[in-house]
């Protein structure tokens, strides 16, 4: 059975239901057509851990198989915990990579034509023959690539690697190679070796052109080096778990990838360390002393996410004689720092220093007001073990709306220009309220 409908109309349901998966298997039940263009929504994603691997390729294997019209985004191959104890032995990358259909028409690149961004977690060397290697080479539409938690013998061949994609713009890397016991047992002397030796960093420069570089916790300095030159980059972020992970060595690395990137223009910095702490910790002299953002005439956003009483001052402070005109500037995890009466953070010196030059053609300030709410502001709403948001005549909403209220008068200069843009940000908890 077919039910004709203007393909606008259908375009425009799909549109409105793409979020939301029951209503889009009832969409795709009614009938063929409706199939058809529900399943790119449907299957937009697959993820596999290695255990899953064979059974993939066995659907991939067969004549029916309809995988290849499904308009795949994004695959992922991911390791569970119990996995990472036996790297030497997992072939499921190489597998998948390796794999051809036996009429020889199909492999994993002709299975995910459509694929746009793929991702690797415990990503080594040794996992790749030299065929899986280069069939990397055959996603042709990969714009996007993570890799976490990689370790190659030297950092050419993990360059080799990033490089084999030819549409590659974004890259996310997480993490280095975890060493303990159970690794090195299985990699021996080599990688402890390979990671201390400044011999492995000869690399020939990427042939790709990045546009977007994502580091988050620990990535090897050499390696965030390695990426350089980079004259293409437009977007940077960097995320840390800790304070401490932005040492010496990494800060000096992402300033000379950043040195080189006269076309970035947007910059994003977070560390997740969830308490306030002061300056006794040395960040805002590493950051400072290695990074140097005046240097990117073409920045025009910035995003910071560090709960500290004084490091967006300083990042500012540098930045306001600069010849650049930032427009947007985010900054998160700041609303606990201000109180009714007093204020841990100098949102006073923030403000004067939001007027000057560099700041003139800022559009917006975007500022995350945060609370948390408990049982008692989400009364008479449906059992559920976590809330969205509370009641609207709660406690929660009146202590949000005091908070933003404080948080205006906090940056006077910035609200009479119009450009200051709160956001709510609340977070449930039973043991709040």
């Amino acid at each position: 059975m077919s039910i004709q409908l203007p393909p606008e109309l259908l375009q425009h349901i799909l549109l409105e239901i793409r979020e939301d998966k029951p209503s889009l298997k009832s969409f795709s039940l009614v009938c063929s057509t409706f199939l058809f263009m529900a399943r790119p929504h449907l299957f937009h994603t697959i993820r596999l851990r290695p255990a899953g691997v064979s059974r993939f390729l066995r659907l991939c294997d067969h004549p029916l198989q309809t995988i290849s019209s499904a308009g795949v985004q994004v695959f992922a191959l991911v390791q569970e915990k119990e996995e990472e104890r036996d790297l030497r032995k997992s072939r499921a990358l190489n597998d998948l990579l390796t794999w051809c259909s036996p009429d020889g028409e199909r492999t994993l690149p002709t299975i995910l034509s459509n694929l746009g961004h793929l991702s690797f977690t415990w990503t080594g060397s040794w996992m790749l023959s030299e065929e899986g290697e280069m069939r990397l080479r055959e996603f042709q539409l990969v714009t996007e690539l993570s890799l976490s938690i990689v370790a190659f013998h030297n950092y050419g061949e993990i360059l080799r690697v990033i490089d084999s994609f030819p549409s590659l713009e974004a890259l996310t890397l997480v993490k280095r190679f975890k060493q303990d016991d159970e690794t090195e047992s299985h990699l021996g002397q080599t990688l402890r070796e390979v990671w201390s030796h400044p011999d492995t960093l000869q690399t020939n420069p990427l042939t790709i052109s990045l546009k977007t570089i994502s580091l988050q916790s620990y990535v090897d300095a050499r390696l965030i080096r390695a990426l350089a030159p980079c004259r293409t980059l437009r977007e940077f972020q960097c995320h840390y778990n800790k304070i401490s992970h932005l040492t010496v060595e990494r800060a000096s690395a992402i300033g000379g990838l950043l040195s080189g990137a006269g076309s970035l223009e947007s910059f994003s910095f977070a560390i997740q360390e969830d308490w306030s702490i002061d300056d006794n910790t040395g960040l805002v002299d590493r950051f400072h002393r290695y990074i140097n953002l005046t240097r990117n005439p073409k920045l025009r956003k910035v995003t910071l996410s560090v709960r500290h009483k004084t490091f967006p001052l300083h990042f500012f402070e540098h930045l306001k004689e600069a010849n650049i005109r930032i427009e947007t500037i985010s900054l998160h995890r700041l609303s606990n720092l201000v109180a009714e009466n007093e204020s841990e953070f100098d949102y006073d010196r923030l403000d004067a220093i939001l007027q000057y030059p560099t700041f003139s053609r800022l559009r917006e300030v975007i500022l995350d007001v945060f609370i948390r709410f408990g049982p008692e502001s989400v009364a008479g709403q449906s059992p559920r073990k976590t809330y969205p948001r509370p009641n609207e005549n709660s406690s929660a909403v009146q202590k949000m709306e005091t908070k933003m209220a404080i948080f205006r008068s906090r940056l006077p200069l910035c609200e009479r220009r119009g450009i200051l843009k709160l956001q709510e940000e609340y977070r449930f908890s039973w043991g709040s309220d």
